[in-house]
């Protein structure tokens, strides 16, 4: 029996919480690229939850890519999205297939809405920034955004939060990486690496390359 539960309860609630946004129209993002660089100070907690609020309701144009490298080999999610459409590929090892989605068209709206994996990191991402997880580390400007950037790292933690990513990561685990974000607390940029250890021994590792390109 594996001893890390909580991280699939986290998701399942992240995912929750996507659907709900999604049904009341939305978080009401609305930083485009050109805004000005946010202060540490001000820049909301780090949040993964406006990857699908962005999708659904484009404040503008960009190009959305989702890569993840683990045990089952490697998958790349690729698309371009607007306020109206959603177009790119999904591949996975040597298989690709068509994402593509109209707002006019419901079904496939939702279609390629659900080939993202929106609510798989962001339990853990809510975790780790609530758990002093992530570390500011200057402002830069990333991807045509004005961003905060972050060392993520729950290795070098205090006591009580080491506990938690024990309790939820297991003995060995850990999240180690970089993370942008934006002035609206979206994280528009992170290259993570991410260890979580069941109660065989087994260490499951992953990396994740995710992040949202202004276009113009």
């Amino acid at each position: 029996m594996r001893t890390k539960w909580l991280p699939r309860q986290i998701s399942l609630l992240g995912i929750g919480l996507l659907f709900a946004t999604w049904a009341n129209g939305g978080l009401l993002v609305k930083a485009t690229a050109g805004d000005n660089p946010p202060s540490a100070i001000d820049t909301p907690r780090p949040s993964l939850e406006c990857y699908a609020d962005r999708t659904l309701h484009a404040p503008a144009p960009f190009h959305l890519s989702w890569k993840r490298d683990d045990a089952s080999g490697h998958t790349d999610w690729e698309a371009d999205v607007t306020a109206d459409t959603i177009d790119g590929t999904l591949a996975r090892n040597a298989v690709v297939r068509k994402i593509h989605g109209e707002r006019r068209d419901l079904s496939s709206w939702q279609g390629a809405f659900a080939a993202f994996p929106f609510g798989s990191e962001t339990g853990h991402f809510r975790l780790i920034a609530n758990n002093s997880g992530m570390t500011v580390t200057g402002q830069e400007r990333f991807n045509d955004y004005a961003t905060t950037k972050y060392t993520v790292d729950t290795t070098h933690v205090s006591a009580e939060a080491a506990a938690v990513f024990k309790m939820t990561l297991g003995e060995k685990g850990f999240v180690t990486g970089t993370a942008w974000v934006d002035n609206t607390g979206c994280v528009v940029k992170f290259v993570i690496d991410e260890a979580s250890q069941y109660g065989n021994g087994t260490l499951e590792k992953k990396h994740l390359d995710v992040g949202m390109t202004a276009k113009k």
